[in-house]
């Protein structure tokens, strides 16, 4: 009875969770789905075996090296302990060597010297086949061998660098991923982990460091400029994490009540960072030892090495041995901008945290690394702002890496974070990708969603660390872990069972709020689907049976309160419906909570727009959502699911937002579509559109003193700043113009530190005498004695609007002593695409020398590539970039071209299809826009453009005064909500 009552008056408290199960479990045959318009690359794999067999598991491995860098090559012998699986006897012993960088000299099985070795393949595996058969434990397998160094960045990498006037050599180690096998023969796998004894043999006058204490060196006896460092042995640990550095960088060791620890570094650099990692070092273990309620010195025999290397690669050091450029790391005083002491900190804290999640938590599979990337990505920002409380890092997380992955993985290329490994090259290209760890980042985020009512994110990583602590883990495990005896409270389904899609699945889910029908008395009913977000191109196909298991939460504008709940999670159901109010504004996945975005039909995005621009609407709505909205509505306009139009008016509350976070969105999105309308005026009109909306803020950024204690206003300030001299507002250029010329003229420091780059730019780009000033500001750069002005500089020297300069500047790049720095290409090439015409520039530049530009050793050509690639959206420009993709240059880069040409693919799909209606926006704009942005009006009626209709069959709801709860989230299946109708009438 008590049931029935609350069908026939579902207004009453009656309506409960158990009600609402009760409903649910009726079903009806499917409503039919929306159409799909997208395409998803189907995944090809690859057939070939990269892996070791799994009846041979290394234990010990005793590594000899005698590398002098001043020679071009290197010797060793490594001698393996390995134990062979029970009952099995092999006489052929397969380990990973790569035949292109080491040749094998002789080799031995259990003191066997008659074992002959074959040639290694692409799959990078040696088959050793020796007469005899190992059996058991303790078996012994030798090899010397002579090898070559790096030519690409990883392996065993040389560079230069200049010290107290002197060029140096300096020796590093980069084997992650699968980079190992280049300079020594191993069980190149992360679940095959050993403990590692290592000496080093090296000219007197270079120190070696590697992940343990080492004795100093001691001569070899055999000659008299070289000497032999032998280093403690490690724990068991996989073959990447392995790390050591030869050079003559300057020792310097810190010591305070509490911790022991040294920094390497040039001597001109050596005090100055000592007093930085002095600074920070200490709290942010302090805050890791207690988030993580175990210490660092109980982990195991490791150093805590902090190298600091003017040539940097993102993928070396390691447990006990962490390596940084200096920017990254290097705080110059009254020089070091507030971005740059926020990346110092949280740089700190992601490596160090790599001491639990990757030295002694290590995972199974490459497929899997990102799990613990994730954990130490997600970790820092917490971390960092538990040691300076007004970093605000959480949140900037979300506008960052959150939003950078929600673009990422909505690429038709898009792969999931976890997979079954066929092949050690093919997960390297997955699980290492910088994206993959953001998305990773961001489904923790979501699960601490979750969980969060019932117990911490902390006590969850805490109880997966001291689970799995010194085994091989996954993301599963992770996952599994961190959601451990939490079901869903209205199906009681395993949360972890939800998350399973958000792991082995590529991309994410677009969840779609449309009204189906309104009642008499005002209650409105909203049904939700799903399908996958993805941008669009001409030859991709749709996965329609992938679907997610979405967490619901919702916010509504009634009673002017902006409260969140997370009441249900949907799954496969055909659909679900919302009861809600028609005179209140409705969102789901407030504060992105959770990894997906959220379209509305036009009826709800026009009562969005509606309260945006009411204040005292608007003020409860927090920041974060603010800045969602704007996210999403113009990446969703991007597949035609909303229009450009309806994104446009979103944006005109803009004019009077001062809050940080929906700005930096809105510039996100404007910098996609600036370079891409293919018509002056249009590209004219959409800078006059934007600038119209900063009236407002600009004068609000002008009012915070460069002083301030305020750590997000200053960031704001910057942003800000340096779009209105990008967008030519007056005032601000002759203000950021005087300023260059005092520099000029004095010589001296800019005060105003956080807006260097900003001046150095405006200044070169409005310069009358642009040779002259140009030159002056790269004579500051070749002289300066501070790592973040020359950064500055670098990211300025593009902003000429002179060809001639550009072309010289992107040539230093291929110019031995140029005074560039390898890593510093990408930020050259960046630099070039700032300036109006640097993009045909780069692409003439690269017509020309992108053979020299690989040949450079430099790792961050993909990322060129990619830069490229997000620029071009013409059919002239997809053309030549396909073609030039297609020379043999990029032979063994197929992953690199594929996703370039995903990229430059949509690109020219939006480019087609999209280009026309936002043009037609823009040419029809008022030309009072730049004081007084239009207004709702003038937007909606500048385009008669054509959307993806929300597909949906004729309403189903019979108008029924008072049918329906409002004001919470009352959500039902489609069967449900037509067995309650037929209850009810």
């Amino acid at each position: 009875m008590k049931l029935l009552q609350a069908l026939l008056n579902p207004t009453t408290s009656e309506m409960t969770p158990e009600v609402l199960t009760y409903l649910v479990s009726f079903m009806i045959p499917e409503l039919p789905e929306q159409p799909q318009q997208q395409t998803i690359l189907e995944q090809t794999t690859n057939e070939t075996n990269y892996r070791l067999p799994e009846t041979v598991s290394p234990k010990f491995y005793e590594l000899s090296l005698t590398i002098d860098p001043e020679n071009e090559t290197f010797s060793g012998n490594v001698n393996i302990r390995f134990d062979v699986a029970e009952n099995i006897s092999v006489s052929d012993i397969s380990v990973n060597v790569d035949g292109d960088y080491i040749v094998i000299e002789t080799v031995t099985l259990n003191k066997n010297i008659n074992c002959t070795t074959g040639t290694p393949d692409e799959t990078h595996i040696l088959l050793v086949s020796c007469p005899e058969n190992a059996t058991g434990k303790d078996n012994y397998l030798y090899l010397s061998y002579t090898g070559n160094f790096s030519t690409d960045g990883y392996g065993l990498v040389k560079s230069t660098y200049n010290d107290q006037g002197k060029q140096q050599v300096l020796v590093q180690s980069v084997f992650k991923p699968i980079y190992a096998r280049r300079v020594f023969p191993c069980f190149d796998e992360p679940e095959l982990k050993a403990a590692f004894s290592i000496e080093i043999t090296h000219p007197s006058d270079y120190t070696a460091i590697s992940n343990t204490q080492g004795d100093g060196g001691e001569d070899t006896g055999i000659r008299a400029d070289l000497s032999t460092t032998k280093f403690n042995i490690t724990k068991e640990i996989p073959t990447y994490t392995v790390s050591f550095i030869i050079s003559k960088l300057q020792e310097v060791k810190m010591v305070d009540e509490d911790y022991d620890f040294k920094i390497f570094a040039r001597n001109d650099v050596a005090n100055s960072l000592s007093a930085v990692v002095g600074k920070y070092y200490t709290k942010i273990i302090d805050k890791i030892n207690k988030y993580m309620e175990i210490t660092y010195d109980s982990l195991g025999t490791t150093e805590c090495y902090q190298v600091v290397v003017p040539e940097y690669s993102d993928t070396a050091g390691g447990f006990g041995m962490f390596v940084y450029r200096e920017t990254d790391l290097l705080d110059d005083g009254d020089k070091t901008t507030n971005i740059a002491i926020q990346k110092i900190i949280k740089n700190l804290a992601y490596n160090l945290i790599h001491e639990w999640y990757g030295g002694d938590l290590t995972v199974k599979r490459w497929s899997d690394s990102w799990a613990n990337e994730a954990v130490a990505l997600y970790l820092s920002n917490i971390i960092a702002d538990e040691v300076i409380t007004n970093l605000d890092l959480s949140n900037q997380f979300v506008i960052e890496d959150v939003h950078i992955a929600l673009r990422t993985d909505a690429y038709p290329s898009a792969l999931p974070l976890s997979s079954s490994e066929t092949s050690i090259e093919l997960s390297t290209d997955i699980s290492l990708d910088t994206s993959n760890y953001q998305k990773g980042a961001s489904v923790l985020r979501m699960i601490n969603s979750c969980i969060q009512k019932e117990r911490s994110m902390q006590s969850s990583l805490v109880y997966h660390w001291t689970k799995r602590n010194g085994l091989n883990t996954d993301g599963l495990d992770l996952v599994e872990d961190l959601t451990k005896n939490m079901t869903d409270f209205l199906k009681g389904a395993s949360l972890f069972s939800y998350f399973n899609t958000w792991l082995t699945s590529p991309g994410y889910p677009l969840l779609t709020a449309k009204v189906v029908n309104v009642t008499g008395s005002g209650v409105e009913v909203v049904r939700l689907f799903q399908k996958r977000f993805v941008y669009p191109t001409n030859d991709t196909k749709v996965d329609d049976e992938v679907k997610w298991t979405i967490p619901l939460s919702s916010s509504s504008g009634q009673k002017d309160e902006f409260s969140i709940r997370v009441e249900l999670y949907w799954g496969l159901e055909d659909g679900i419906y919302y009861f809600g109010s028609k005179d209140n504004y409705l969102l789901f996945n407030v504060q992105r909570g959770f990894f997906y975005r959220v379209n509305y039909d036009e009826v709800l995005w026009k009562r969005v727009i509606k309260y945006m621009k009411i204040e005292e609407k608007r003020a409860v709505m927090d920041s974060l959502t603010r800045a969602q909205l704007v996210d999403d509505i113009f990446n969703i306009a991007r597949t035609g699911d909303v229009s450009y139009s309806l994104a446009f008016q979103l944006v005109e509350y803009l004019d009077n937002e001062t809050d940080y976070y929906p700005w930096y969105s809105a510039f996100s999105v404007f910098s996609y579509l600036l370079g891409k309308l293919g018509d002056d005026k249009a590209e004219e009109g959409l800078k006059t559109f934007i600038l119209g909306l900063m009236n407002h803020i600009i004068q609000n950024v002008n009012e915070i003193a460069p002083d301030s204690e305020n750590h997000v206003d200053l960031l704001k300030r910057v942003m800000i700043l340096k779009w209105a001299s990008d967008l030519n507002h007056k005032r601000t250029v002759s203000s950021l113009l005087e300023k260059f010329k005092n520099f000029q003229e004095k010589q001296s420091s800019i005060e105003d530190y956080n807006l260097r780059q900003v001046i150095f730019c405006t200044g070169i780009r409005h310069s009358e005498n642009v040779t002259e000033d140009w030159n002056f500001l790269w004579n500051v750069y070749s002289t300066s004695s501070s790592v973040h002005e020359q950064g500055d500089i670098l990211k300025a020297l593009g902003c000429t609007k002179n060809e001639d300069i550009l072309k010289s500047y992107l040539s230093k790049i291929i110019t031995p002593d140029s005074g560039i720095k390898k890593e510093d290409s990408l930020t050259i090439f960046k630099s070039v695409f700032s300036s109006f015409n640097g993009l045909p520039v780069d692409l003439s530049f690269l017509k020309k020398f992108m053979k020299e530009v690989m040949s450079q050793e430099l790792n961050t050509w993909p990322e060129i590539l990619y830069e490229i690639a997000e620029k071009l959206h013409t059919d002239e420009s997809y053309a030549w970039f396909t073609d030039m993709l297609s020379n043999e240059i990029f032979d063994g880069h197929e992953d690199v071209v594929s996703k370039a040409k995903t990229i430059t693919s949509v690109n020219n799909y939006w480019a087609n299809n999209f280009q026309v209606y936002v043009k037609e926006i823009l040419l029809n704009l008022p030309t009072t826009t730049a004081t007084n942005p239009t207004t709702e009006k003038s937007i909606s009626s500048a385009s008669t453009e054509h959307t993806t209709e929300l597909t949906e069959s004729t309403s189903i709801i019979a108008t029924t005064e008072g049918s329906a709860t409002t004001g919470r989230l009352s959500i039902i299946t489609a069967a449900s909500l037509i067995l309650l109708i037929l209850v009810l009438t």
